[in-house]
């Protein structure tokens, strides 16, 4: 059960909802950068690190929405991690050339990322969003 309030942010998000996005960065990250994936642009930005960013983009929005939305406490160190991330695979779109890099590099960085942010932001986070869930069907008893 989601909580009332995320449902009203029109952002219904809950702590599935964050194990989900990062199972889905690890399964097309994992896809997109396997070794045996032909460039489709080789020489030119690689399309397969402009669509990570949008994956990562649209999902951190609106997890960060949520997070405002309920006046997360850790909010902005969370988003801060979003951006750190995002910082470093824009700097590769600039600077890596399709078919040029090392595809386990790339998704060795993502994987990274997920280790450190995981545990230290999006498990908090959850727990935040499950005492939410508990006080809303709390207060909807009384």
């Amino acid at each position: 059960m989601i909580s009332h309030s995320t449902q009203e942010a029109g952002a219904s998000f809950g702590e599935n909802d964050l194990r989900s996005v990062m199972e889905s960065l690890l399964y097309l990250t994992g896809k997109f950068f396997e070794s045996r994936v032909i460039c489709a642009n080789p020489g030119g930005t690689c399309d397969r690190i402009v669509d990570t960013i949008r994956f990562l983009e649209r999902n951190f929005e609106r997890e960060e929405r949520v997070m405002e939305f309920i006046c997360y406490p850790e909010a902005v160190y969370h988003k801060k991690s979003h951006e750190d991330l995002l910082r470093k695979l824009a700097e590769l779109k600039r600077t890596l050339i399709c078919s040029g890099y090392d595809n386990a590099m790339l998704f060795g960085l993502i994987v990274d990322w997920q280790k450190d942010h995981i545990p230290r932001f999006d498990e908090p986070l959850g727990k935040y969003l499950r005492e939410l869930e508990t006080k809303s069907a709390n207060y909807k008893r009384i």
